[in-house]
């Protein structure tokens, strides 16, 4: 006999305080089959299908697309047939994630709502691992373990500097570093779980780490390059980039220099400029969609200005650092230098408009890997802003741009003023998104993907 019940995102691991709905593959009304997938949620870390854990028809939403929740409240209401499934608590083993682990950390580039993570190594367990002890269990971060997967590296074999011995991204990155030249280079001839490749690009600055999101067709219409702002990486487009996928768009994430997983430690900004557009070139075969947030705004109108062999057909920037004069310093600043998790919570809360929750174990793995990198991110921090004024003006690169371009500036945006959109050159369309801060991608994510499709047909 049919029953109805609240829908709850099944654990996968500890509980998470938010996380928002990417997408939904139901309509109210339709039916299911147990394994079907019903939504896509995403964490600070990762885009991960929600599946049917039945045999059932959707009834009403909860939670709408961009919505966000607790790992605790119900995200709509099912009819299930047969018996409920027993509260058992325990994980769904038909959960499958769509990986996107986050070796930076958000800031600009901000996940938004934390990926349920590891329990804390208990203080009395060895500090450090023993290297090359069989079966030796290494307590490390869930982006350490990314990395280590991707390189591969054996974790067994690096130290930890992460509390209480954990190995940390920088460990690992440290630990790539230091290996034969040649042999620090992902394994990613595979396609990952949702159709995600990732591997590094080679350039004349160092190697960048990109990922992609194919859409599946032979040959898509366009692709779209993302690039994150500062402290950011890849992560920060996981759930934009999933969604044009299945519009008939490739999608493409890259690290810049000093984040995420890319090796290259190039801080001139000409040089970072260049760096990005080889490995645009290397990477894409089809038109291209360059779409940047903030640093990376700014990044890609230099990209689109001064790298005519790209085939770039439009630029979209979001909230761009570069059209006007005053930038929230204390921010820039606040991020750099947090040492508490308290200070750096504080600084990720201005970044959206809809509210950001993140774990102690997530704002623990940022801080330290925010420090490993302290000293470039500052070099670049100080080419974005010096006391609060912006040391970058892409309004003469915007003219020089023959291509459609568009601006999208939240008016909620505490780091870049609003206005300064307005700033932009006559042939640009620009819009204002009234409840969006300084990430529009993740406060008005449909419009940010239907201007971006526009941009793209």
């Amino acid at each position: 006999m049919p029953t109805t019940e609240k829908f709850v995102v099944p654990r996968m691991g500890e509980p998470f305080d938010s996380a928002r709905v990417v997408s939904w593959h139901k309509k109210p009304g339709e039916g299911f089959k147990r394994g079907e997938v019903l939504l896509e949620i995403e964490t600070d870390k990762s885009v991960v299908e929600i599946p049917a854990a039945g045999d059932g028809r959707l009834l009403h939403y909860l939670v709408e697309v961009d919505g966000v929740f607790s790992s605790v409240m119900p995200v709509a209401e099912v009819e299930l047939e047969g018996e409920p499934p027993a509260p058992d608590g325990s994980p769904d083993p038909e959960v499958v994630e769509t990986r996107a682990q986050a070796p930076g950390g958000p800031t600009e580039g901000v996940r938004g709502s934390p990926e349920p993570l590891p329990a804390r190594p208990d203080a009395s367990l060895p500090a450090s691992p023993v290297k090359g002890e069989p079966g030796h269990r290494v307590f490390s971060t869930p982006v350490a373990r990314g990395l280590a997967d991707d390189y591969p590296l054996d974790l067994t074999r690096v130290a930890g500097t992460g509390p209480n011995g954990r190995v940390t991204k920088k460990d690992v990155l440290d630990a790539v570093r230091g290996q034969p030249a040649g042999s620090a280079r992902p394994v990613a001839a595979g396609v990952e779980a949702g159709g995600k490749t990732e591997q590094l690009v080679s350039t004349g600055h160092g190697d960048l780490n990109v990922v992609r999101w194919p859409c599946g067709a032979p040959r898509p219409a366009a692709t779209v390059v993302l690039l994150h702002g500062i402290f950011g990486d890849t992560s920060t487009w996981s759930g934009l980039a999933s969604n044009l996928s299945r519009t008939g768009l490739d999608a493409m994430a890259i690290d810049l220099p000093c984040h995420g997983k890319s090796l290259s430690t190039v801080t001139d900004l000409p040089a970072v400029v260049d760096c990005l557009a080889e490995a645009i070139e290397k990477s894409c075969s089809t038109p291209i969609v360059l779409v940047g947030h903030s640093f990376g705004g700014a990044l890609a109108a230099r990209v689109a200005a001064s790298a005519p062999r790209l085939a770039v057909r439009s630029l979209v920037l979001i909230a761009p650092v570069g059209l006007g004069t005053e930038i929230q310093q204390a921010f820039l600043d606040g991020v750099l230098h947090a040492s508490t998790n308290d200070a750096l919570a504080r600084e990720l809360r201005k970044l959206t408009a809809s509210g950001v929750s993140l774990s102690a174990a997530y704002l623990d793995e940022l801080r330290f890997a925010l420090r490993g990198r302290a000293e470039a991110l500052g070099e670049l921090c100080a080419q974005i802003s010096c006391c609060g004024v912006q040391q970058i003006d892409i309004a003469p690169d915007l003219q020089r741009v023959v291509c459609p371009a568009a601006v999208i500036q939240g008016r909620a945006d505490e780091i870049i003023p609003w206005a300064h959109a307005l700033n932009a050159p006559e042939h640009i369309a620009v819009y204002l998104p009234r409840h969006a801060g300084h990430m529009p991608q993740w406060d008005t994510a449909r419009l940010v993907e239907s201007v971006i499709a526009r941009e793209a047909a």
